[in-house]
């Protein structure tokens, strides 16, 4: 029963309860279609603050100058936000698929393809250099940073990988013998008395 008790709420598809927000992120998540009409807002008061030649007449070059900084500065503003929100994916509530049934191969590739994009801070591609034969493959002149990363992230060889396993393995060994308890002696068997 929805609203019998003023103490409890429940979670509605149209609104927002707020202490359901957490339960049901997608549903009505609007931030990033708000973002975008924030950008379109700012790009049509910049263009037309640009394009007014009465504008231009009434404030005189100085006053117009600062006017098109601060209009200029806000629509970077803007679409500095709007990069900081992620559009909505598939896992979203925006199923691309409908009610088409996908393999799970491809929910793998749809799933993994949304979810590394949060770990994801930038990729730099580096120019090919000349064009020929020798074009370095696109996987050589690719940089990835990682959130929150300095140095773009590495390939580990097969040899590396192997040695961070061996002594996480390890470690683990080391936790384990730490934590389980001393083995009890085993007492002697007692002798039975002879008559």
């Amino acid at each position: 029963m929805q609203g019998s008790d003023p103490g409890r709420s429940s979670c509605d598809s149209k609104k927002h309860v707020p202490n359901c927000k957490g339960l049901t992120p997608a549903v009505g998540d609007s931030r990033y279609q708000d973002a975008l009409g924030v950008v379109a807002q700012a790009r049509e008061a910049f263009e037309e603050f640009r394009d007014s030649l009465e504008l231009q007449r009434e404030l005189g070059i100085d006053g117009f100058a600062k006017g098109l900084k601060v209009r200029k500065q806000a629509l970077e503003l803007a679409r500095r936000e709007l990069a900081t929100v992620r559009p909505p994916t598939a896992s979203d509530g925006n199923r691309k698929h409908g009610s088409k049934k996908i393999s799970f191969d491809e929910f793998i590739a749809e799933y993994e393809r949304d979810r590394h994009a949060q770990f994801i801070d930038k990729i730099v591609l580096k120019p090919a250099g000349r064009v020929g034969s020798r074009v370095p493959p696109v996987e050589k002149r690719v940089d990835v940073y990682f959130a929150g990363a300095d140095k773009p992230a590495r390939r580990a060889s097969r040899s590396q990988v192997v040695a961070r396993h061996q002594a996480h393995l390890q470690r683990e060994r080391e936790r384990l013998a730490r934590e389980r308890p001393p083995k009890a002696r085993p007492r002697p068997a007692k002798r039975a008395k002879r008559p």
